[in-house]
């Protein structure tokens, strides 16, 4: 059974949710937004999240034709430093 964080953090919720709604308005590209959001769930080390934002980007990709591996057969770093070339894209 997964926590209910809306009773746990109700405050902490809000501020995630208004979070999401800015980078939903940021005119960001649905695709890298997906990749972004599949990174944050992989630092944050949240499996379930992980899955639910990996199924977002094989559905997103699919549709354009470019392929991706299965994130539960690649090596994953949920390291919450930037790898090199992480950090150079966040300059």
């Amino acid at each position: 059974m997964r926590l209910n964080y809306y009773t746990v953090a109700p405050e902490a919720i809000k501020a995630l949710a208004a979070v999401n709604v800015a980078l939903l308005n940021a005119g960001l590209d649905k695709r890298f937004r997906d990749l972004l959001f599949l990174r944050v769930s992989q630092i944050n080390g949240c499996a379930y999240c992980v899955d639910e934002h990996a199924r977002d980007l094989r559905h997103a990709t699919r549709r354009t034709s470019v392929s991706m591996a299965s994130p539960a057969s690649a090596k994953v770093s949920i390291s919450p430093i930037p790898r090199k070339h992480e950090a150079r894209s966040l300059e």
